[in-house]
């Protein structure tokens, strides 16, 4: 398999991101046997969802990164049995996490989803693989998932799925919007996505309706330096003036006695 000859050099798609929870608490060979199983999963479920088996060749629907205690798959197009390449991803991602709890129940998948455009490069042995800031993103979506868990992006994907049933899969979405704070101090919009899968005549819940584990966090921005009419540095804006700025406060690590008194 040779790198893209098409003439696209960046293109939309959906990355859903899996890792394996416990991984690296266990040795050889229960790390293989774990990872094998997921990739073995993922084959199946591709399969079931394009009729062929995953390939990295042009025109490709999917394409799967495997990440050893996990996998990136980044979906291009839908299955011809679903509205949207939206719900394509969810059940995907909804059979996934069904597989691992009937599979072995003491390995937790969580997982992440974000949307957005992917570069086309070639990599090292001369294969089509692909790169971009929305896998990034993705990832650090999941890293702050709880297992079982589907944690998608407000902005990118959730704005887009639309939550008409399918003939395979119900989905819904929470309520509640999360931030999430993640690398470089940044903060992501997340909602929660539940739902039902049709497995052969009955319908399987999947994921996990909760409060993702970076939500509560301390942002306080340092004192800031400014410069006077000559270009020296001035005093330290006041803390009040720090306060004032933010609009969520949190007191660590101090009882009623100790206080500040207003």
């Amino acid at each position: 398999m040779k790198s893209n000859k098409s003439n696209d050099v960046s293109k939309q798609g959906v990355v859903v991101f899996f890792d394996l929870m416990g991984f690296s608490t266990n040795e050889d060979p229960k790390q293989r046997k774990m990872a094998q199983g997921l990739m073995n999963s993922i084959s199946y479920r591709i399969i079931k969802l394009y009729g062929v088996m995953p390939q990295k060749v042009d025109n490709s629907p999917v394409i799967i990164l495997p990440t050893g205690d996990g996998a990136a798959v980044i979906f291009f197009d839908k299955a011809a049995n679903h509205s949207q390449i939206e719900k394509t991803a969810l059940w995907f991602a909804g059979s996934i996490l069904l597989w691992a709890n009937s599979h072995d129940p003491s390995i937790g998948i969580r997982c992440g989803i974000n949307s957005g455009m992917l570069d086309f490069i070639a990599d090292p042995y001369g294969e089509m693989n692909v790169c971009g800031t929305s896998i990034n993103t993705a990832s650090r979506i999941m890293d702050s998932a709880l297992p079982g868990q589907i944690l998608a992006s407000v902005d990118t994907f959730v704005s887009r799925v639309s939550l008409e049933d399918e003939s395979d899969i119900k989905a819904r979405v929470s309520d509640e919007t999360h931030e999430i704070l993640v690398k470089h101090n940044e903060l992501l919009r997340v909602k929660n996505i539940v739902g039902e899968l049709l497995d052969g005549d009955t319908w399987s819940e999947f994921g996990r309706d909760a409060v993702p584990q970076n939500k509560w966090h301390l942002q306080a921005d340092p004192p800031t330096l400014t410069l006077d009419e000559w270009g020296n540095l001035s005093k330290k804006v006041p803390p009040v003036e720090l306060l004032k700025k933010h609009l969520r406060i949190s007191f660590v690590g101090l009882n009623h006695d100790s206080l500040m008194k207003s």
